[in-house]
């Protein structure tokens, strides 16, 4: 294979099929991702969790319990694979993770499209976010010639804290 491993950009799950039951999880860790002849990695998408909000049954916190359930099923996706990637995982956000592979530094970062359902989440979340890049080109500095940034959204205004930050990171 010409691919040392792939990356999913999330939305999994199907809330409006699976009323983001952790069984759908599964099954697509299971059959579609765990069929993949490289190891994978999945950041997560807004029908993840946030759309997951009245989906499951008897639960008050849908939006908790849906994280937890991606968590569990999702984190560390590639140890079920034998690989020699130097993947770097984020502590306490353990979602986002970097690689420095082939003089490329390749990051994964948690960031959803949708409505912000949770300002201060929100916002602790995008700093995370940049703060682990920032310091990942600061250990790596001089190692590579190329940055990756990959995520499940793509840029947009409730993004702007974050993408200005890197902006100014990157351009000084």
């Amino acid at each position: 294979y010409d691919a040392d491993f792939l990356f999913h950009a999330g939305n999994q799950m199907r809330p409006a099929a699976s009323n983001c039951n952790i069984m759908w999880n599964k099954f697509m860790r299971d059959t579609a991702l765990g069929k993949s002849p490289v190891p994978v990695f999945i950041t997560p998408g807004e029908n993840d969790y946030v759309q997951c909000r009245g989906k499951i049954e008897d639960s008050d916190n849908d939006v908790e319990v849906a994280w937890e359930n991606w968590k569990h099923t999702y984190l560390h996706l590639d140890k079920r694979w034998k690989h020699n990637l130097p993947v770097v995982y984020q502590e306490g956000r353990e979602e986002n993770f970097s690689i420095l592979t082939k003089r490329s530094l390749i990051f994964s970062v948690h960031m959803i499209n949708g409505p912000v359902y949770d300002e201060g989440e929100w916002a602790d979340r995008h700093l995370d976010n940049y703060n682990f890049i920032k310091e990942q080109l600061e250990t790596h500095a001089g190692e590579f010639d190329a940055v990756v940034i990959l995520s499940h959204a793509k840029p947009e205004d409730t993004h702007r804290d974050f993408w200005s930050r890197m902006t100014f990171t990157i351009v000084t």
